[in-house]
């Protein structure tokens, strides 16, 4: 043999060597293309069947003694996810069901609401009554106390398991 040949086969061994390395960095990028292809495959699915469900025109109105077609100028009821006509957009006008789910959501919506006042007006009596007081100040102050207090069990977290590997 001659040398070139023995360096070509010896260049070879190397690419060899290298290539199970390189393909286990590749698994990696090729897992995240996957997820991330995963995705945009779902999300464009999605949009495709909502888009030929809307402009196919043979999809009608779900309360049964209506016969209007939906269109673009459909609503979704939040509540149920299904498409409705103009006139049986809202909850009262297509679903009993709906309606309960409505009033509870905006129960709850209430409840949320008022709780923030009566906390801020035991810690500080009278203060929902200055013109100064803004719920959604009041809003912002809590979800940044949470996340704050999200970080803080965070870090605790991971202080816990840096001490346990040691």
């Amino acid at each position: 043999m001659s040398d070139q040949q023995h360096e070509s086969k010896g260049t070879e061994a190397v690419k060899d060597i290298a290539k199970p390395k390189e393909k286990k960095a590749n698994k990696d990028t090729d897992r995240t293309e996957n997820a991330n292809q995963k995705e945009e495959d779902i999300l464009l699915e999605s949009l495709l069947n909502d888009y030929n469900a809307a402009s196919s025109g043979s999809s009608k109105c779900p309360v049964p003694s209506c016969k209007q077609r939906l269109t673009a100028t459909s609503f979704k009821c939040q509540h149920c996810n299904m498409d409705y006509c103009i006139k049986h957009r809202l909850p009262e006008s297509h679903s009993p069901k709906c309606v309960d789910k409505a009033k509870r959501a905006a129960h709850s919506a209430f409840q949320g609401e008022s709780s923030i006042l009566f906390t801020a007006e035991r810690q500080n009596r009278g203060v929902t009554n200055s013109t100064k007081f803004s719920i959604a100040k009041t809003k912002e102050d809590i979800k940044k106390r949470y996340k704050e207090k999200l970080e803080q069990t965070k870090q605790e977290r991971v202080a816990g398991k840096k001490k346990g590997k040691k």
